[in-house]
């Protein structure tokens, strides 16, 4: 049942960014030439607020409790207004705390994520790093996680990180049963600080699309925003900021000379055709564009390598530059980057 609910639940939310990604991989084409943040940059806490156990709450509260709690929370109320169409904020409360999401998933959030001090931890050192290596982003002011009735994990509105707890059980979560591997590996608590990372890092670097930009263009920002994924998160390894298992970067690592080939001989680099960069580098199984072996957002990996490339004789550039249009539209940045695979 709980995976049917999950397949009928509406995607409409707004500016959401996903972040996929598990597992490490072996040898020296894994990395970007990016130095991860370190363990030890945890200093200090960022609170994952419980708005679930306030929703769950709420129906047996007095009135002088639910006043309270809705000032509180008066950012995720009103977001669940843009998207819902109105109601007062009681009803839009009333109608969260007895949807289907929360009356399935609450108990096993509960059951599975009665404490959130890791991820606390680990978000905490997201923001020391970031606020460090990308001095032009800022971190939001609160975390807020819930038991969402949307698909997206993560919510970016404003100064509010919205946090959909019911995305991250465990890979084995019976819940996630109907999804494909590549998707329940990303639906695992330490999954947070990445997916929490991109999404900050994709709300405020945004890609261009506008009509135009080449494939090209956008496996460089992919790439560039894999790197500062992995520079941000702490202990981060590449395979874990790309989304793939071990396997799945062997087989990249391997066929990365085939896989470029494939794309520079089938002139894909500066089609300015949105669809073939999607293929390479959206959400997939596998990449069929380049190979039906292939890993699902192969173009993303060659985007990071390439970036990694162009990081080892410019190495004195910073990630914002990176994830700046001057960059991956730039028409020489692959010449620049030295890129041979």
């Amino acid at each position: 049942m709980k995976h049917r609910i999950y397949q009928s639940l509406s995607a409409a939310l707004i500016a959401v960014t996903l972040a996929a990604c598990s597992g490490s991989a072996d040898g020296k084409k894994d990395s970007a030439a990016v130095t991860p943040a370190s363990p030890a940059a945890q200093a200090e806490i960022v609170e994952i607020e419980r708005f679930d156990r306030a929703v769950a709450a709420y129906p047996s509260l007095s009135s002088e409790s639910r006043d309270s709690l809705r000032t509180l929370y008066a950012p995720v109320i009103d977001l669940m207004r843009a998207v819902n169409g109105g109601g007062s904020d009681d009803q839009l409360m009333m109608a969260l705390a007895s949807s289907a999401a929360t009356k399935v998933f609450q108990p096993d959030v509960e059951r599975l994520l009665p404490d959130l001090s890791a991820p606390s931890a680990a978000l905490g050192a997201v923001k020391v790093a970031a606020e460090r290596e990308l001095p032009g982003l800022t971190f939001p002011s609160r975390v807020i996680g819930y038991v969402t009735p949307y698909s997206q994990s993560v919510v970016i509105a404003d100064s509010v990180v919205l946090l959909g707890l019911n995305h991250f059980l465990g890979a084995d979560y019976e819940g996630y049963g109907s999804f494909d591997e590549y998707v329940r590996r990303t639906k695992t608590p330490s999954q947070i600080p990445y997916q929490v990372a991109e999404a900050l890092i994709r709300s405020q670097y945004p890609y261009d699309e506008s009509d135009g930009q080449t494939v090209l263009s956008r496996l460089l920002y992919e790439g560039a925003v894999a790197a500062a994924v992995e520079r941000i998160v702490p202990g981060a390894t590449a395979a874990a900021a790309l989304g793939y298992d071990a396997d799945e970067m062997k087989w990249l690592a391997d066929n990365e000379p085939r896989i470029w080939q494939r794309m520079a001989s089938e002139d894909m680099l500066f089609s300015v055709d949105p669809s073939i960069a999607h293929r390479l580098t959206g959400p997939a199984p596998s990449t069929p564009l380049i190979n039906p072996q292939a890993p699902g957002r192969a173009g993303r990996y060659i985007g990071y390598r390439i970036v990694g490339s162009y990081l080892k004789s410019h190495a004195e550039t910073q990630l914002s530059a990176l994830l700046s249009r001057e960059f991956f539209q730039s028409p020489t940045a692959l010449k620049e980057s030295g890129y041979r695979p």
